[in-house]
């Protein structure tokens, strides 16, 4: 009984939830494919978790997801980015914005906006950057003019202030291949901005102001098996999601089913413990999944729709008040 309390605590600590894949790369692939001429969606089209993520407030995280393509330029910079807000119990919303280029720079202001440079960087270098107040609707910023003696190649650096926003165009050479430009938030967001030219000096006598996200407890890493994967850690409620490096499409006919997770288990041994335990206490069926060469998944059911699930464990949490597993159970898609 000691070693299934110790257990049970270490399973409170330790839910993971199961991302369907099929489902979020069907949701996500329409955004991505609106420009055909640069996103070939065909049937060799994948999307691949850009590696960028940022915290919202409110336990929220923006991921971008680029597609991936056999072009060599695609594959070492992306084409078009779709982003993903995933809440504190891993469902996640589409973002309705794309973000074309390669996802360079994230920077949240004192008023809580965040600004996300993604420039272009096949055959010379376009910048872009957009805005949003939550992360959920952008605007695309329109930025000024380059100029005719800069080089193709070029950076864009931007600095946030209390109320304006600075911008710097450098081509790498000398001073005057680079520009400094001016303008307030408000105006950064209008159709037609106006932008001001400013020196150097006063450019660089500014120091960009950011701030953190407001109850935000994600913290990320990769995962063991497979570095590319992203595993999102919150320590409040101890909610772990894995975000899989590379999202694959699905078939129309493939049908989901949702079961009621019971665990995650680093242990074959302490799996096996638990089934025993709950065994025959229930009409549904215990399912164990291997998820790696050395985890596994212990599930309850196998149910159709969602609602079926929950409604499944709705009445086991009041059939079984005392029972431990159950209570710390909740739905996922089954694997």
């Amino acid at each position: 009984m000691k070693k299934l309390t110790i257990l049970s605590l270490l399973l409170l600590l330790q839910p993971l939830y199961s991302i369907d894949t099929s489902k979020l790369y069907q949701e996500l692939m329409p955004f991505v494919c609106k420009n055909e001429n640069i996103t070939p969606c065909d049937k060799n089209s994948i999307l691949i978790h850009h590696k960028n993520y940022f915290k919202l407030d409110n336990n929220r995280v923006l991921l971008f997801f680029n597609t991936h393509t056999p072009n060599v330029y695609a594959e070492q910079y992306g084409v078009v980015n779709g982003a993903v807000i995933f809440n504190i119990n891993g469902d996640w919303q589409i973002v309705n914005h794309t973000f074309s280029g390669s996802i360079y720079e994230i920077k949240r202001d004192i008023h809580a906006g965040i600004w996300v440079s993604h420039p272009w960087t096949v055959a010379g270098t376009t910048p872009a950057l957009s805005y949003s107040k939550n992360g959920v609707e952008w605007v695309d910023i329109k930025l000024p003019p380059r100029g005719n003696d800069l080089n193709p190649s070029f950076t864009l650096d931007f600095l946030l202030l209390e109320n304006k926003i600075a911008l710097k165009y450098d081509d790498g050479t000398y001073e005057t291949g680079k520009l400094y430009w001016i303008t307030t938030y408000k105006d950064a967001i209008k159709t037609n901005p106006k932008w001001k030219k400013i020196s150097a000096k006063e450019y660089n006598s500014y120091r960009s102001i950011t701030t953190t996200a407001i109850n935000n407890a994600w913290s990320a890493w990769s995962s063991k098996e497979d570095e590319t994967n992203l595993l999102l850690h919150n320590t409040i409620n101890g909610n772990k999601i894995e975000i899989p490096s590379k999202l694959k499409r699905g078939t129309a006919s493939t049908k989901i089913s949702y079961s009621i997770q019971i665990g995650f288990f680093n242990v074959e041994k302490n799996l096996h413990m638990v089934s025993k335990e709950l065994k025959g206490i229930t009409e549904h069926t215990l399912v164990s999944k291997k998820v790696s060469y050395d985890k596994y998944k212990l599930f309850l059911g196998s149910f159709t729709t969602k609602k079926e699930a929950q409604d499944a464990l709705v009445k086991l949490r009041s059939r079984y008040r005392k029972n431990r597993y159950i209570n710390q159970a909740f739905i996922t898609v089954l694997p």
